[in-house]
């Protein structure tokens, strides 16, 4: 079980498991102060087949649980930031946010809300959107995701993701939270190769059908 919160910088985090059970509002959020203005990169971070789970006993009402939301208070800025094969399961609208990123990717993540039925907060969304000085996100990619919600603005491509409205559909058991895909969902097979990883979040190689799944994990063909 690996700590349950994380700062990222310049780095790669990979297989962590991320149990959130403090105040915090984010589970991975980017560096905070003492980094001041000007501007600062944060070149090539990479966050790759890690699990985040609010904790449903001691997590806060705000549903700590979310990845990446770390450009409110400061002017840092992501740059060729990966974020791919991750599971986020959170009571919140933070599920995956950059902000006034550059040349990001956010692939094949499997976003999830406990009570998808609650929208305060929530339902959680994946989003690429501009910097809080009003800087654009420019040359980002959103694609292969499963989530409620899709949110993106200008210099930012959107394509391939599945708006999840019913969580029995997709996973082999969403109650006991089993995200792997059901032989009938409707994400098998409907992805695109492009950036798409050569693996899943189990390190099951991709595609194992006759195309690339949506979302996390990948459906393996008997």
């Amino acid at each position: 079980m690996a700590t349950s919160r994380a700062v990222l910088l310049a780095a790669v985090l990979a297989g962590a498991t991320f149990i959130v059970c403090s105040s915090e509002d984010d589970a991975l959020p980017g560096p905070r102060p003492p980094f001041v203005p000007p501007v600062v990169h944060f070149t090539e971070p990479a966050v790759t087949g890690n699990s985040f789970y609010v904790d449903p006993v001691n997590g806060s009402p705000q549903g700590d649980g979310s990845l990446a939301d770390p450009w409110r208070t400061i002017e840092e800025v992501f740059d060729s930031g990966l974020v791919e094969n991750n599971v986020v399961i959170t009571d919140h609208w933070h599920g995956i946010t950059f902000s006034g990123a550059y040349n990001c990717r956010i692939v094949n993540n499997t976003v999830v809300d406990p009570n998808p039925s609650d929208t305060s907060p929530g339902p959680c969304w994946i989003m690429i959107g501009d910097h809080k000085d009003g800087t654009p996100s420019q040359g980002c990619t959103v694609r292969n995701n499963i989530a409620a919600t899709v949110s993106v603005e200008g210099g930012v491509v959107e394509d391939h993701n599945y708006l999840m409205t019913d969580p029995n559909l997709l996973f082999v058991d969403w109650a006991g939270r089993n995200l792997h895909l059901r032989s009938t969902a409707p994400v098998i097979d409907s992805g695109s190769a492009d950036l798409a990883p050569a693996f899943d979040f189990d390190g099951a190689p991709r595609p194992s059908g006759s195309g690339y799944d949506v979302g996390a994990y990948e459906f393996q063909v008997p």
